[in-house]
């Protein structure tokens, strides 16, 4: 029998555990609620909701066991957080029906958004790197319902890895920019990798073993060739800066040799065309030859 939807969540970690109490008392501290169990407001831009507008964000904190109890979104979204597990698992669900989001799973990605902001450590990235996973439907609290909405993060993971080796293999190095956006795009990529496998072995009891074993190999076959892809775009941008190396030898080569012949032309009509076809033809024959001679 199905009760109130409950939505379950992670709040990524790379330790055995989340220190509530240290995290919520050191985002309370930045908020000038310093030791106090009173209603903290603060603003907050989430996600689709009102473009560059900021929301305003009620949180009932309990300092003794650094859980949140209540959030509250503008005034309107009222949200109960039921459990805190210590491995960075929440559940939470909704007290109030609201028109203010498109969906209830948009709502609970916004929730998702406020606890990460409040319990989220950006020791191994950026806080602009964030790679947010959407919140787990469930039907109730129980067991059952919790390992299936683990089992739905894990999938997500997967999904996002699948997702992030299919853009690497696709990419191309045409030019600065295109190397820095693969190398963002890599770290960001082995990031999730790194969290997944963690999130996997922390909810080992959670998990059938058969379930555990086939995803662990899984991830740990996609780390090896998420590394080896990148090492073929490191052999690729290596290529391309010995490539710029050798035009701007050539260049340089040109420019000497078309100043030692300009004096021959100096009578000659057209003389500047002559020239520059001259240079031009030194210098696009020698750059294809000598890198084609390299493939």
């Amino acid at each position: 029998m199905k009760g109130i939807p409950r939505w379950l969540c992670w709040i990524p970690i790379l330790t055995p555990s989340v220190d509530y109490p240290r995290r919520l008392n050191g985002f309370l501290d930045k908020q000038g609620n310093q030791a106090s169990d009173e209603k903290c407001t603060f603003s907050l831009l989430l996600s689709d909701l009102k473009g560059d507008k900021e929301s305003t964000v009620e949180i009932s904190p309990d300092l003794k066991n650094g859980h949140i109890i209540s959030i509250t979104i503008d005034g309107i979204v009222d949200i109960e957080v039921e459990k805190c597990l210590s491995k960075g698992l929440i559940l939470f669900s909704f007290k109030n029906q609201f028109d203010t989001f498109a969906s209830e799973e948009h709502a609970a990605k916004q929730v998702y958004v406020i606890l990460k902001h409040i319990y989220h450590e950006h020791t191994h990235h950026h806080k602009d790197d964030d790679m947010l996973l959407l919140p787990e439907a469930i039907d109730n609290s129980r067991e059952e319902e919790i390992k299936k909405g683990i089992r739905g993060i894990i999938t997500q993971y997967v999904e996002k890895i699948i997702s992030y080796h299919r853009s690497l293999k696709r990419s191309s190095i045409y030019s600065s920019r295109d190397a820095d956006n693969i190398l963002i795009e890599f770290n960001k990529g082995l990031g999730e990798m790194l969290y997944a496998e963690h999130f996997l072995n922390l909810n080992k009891g959670w998990l059938e073993p058969q379930y555990y074993d086939d995803n662990r190999f899984s991830f740990r076959s996609s780390s090896e060739s998420f590394r080896q892809i990148f090492s073929v775009f490191g052999s690729r941008l290596g290529k391309k800066n010995v490539d710029i190396a050798y035009a701007v030898i050539i260049l340089s080569v040109c420019i000497f040799f078309v100043g030692g012949i300009s004096p021959f032309f100096e009578n000659t009509p057209g003389k500047n065309s002559i020239v520059y076809l001259v240079f031009l033809v030194l210098f696009l024959g020698s750059y294809w030859w000598i890198t084609r001679l390299k493939k």
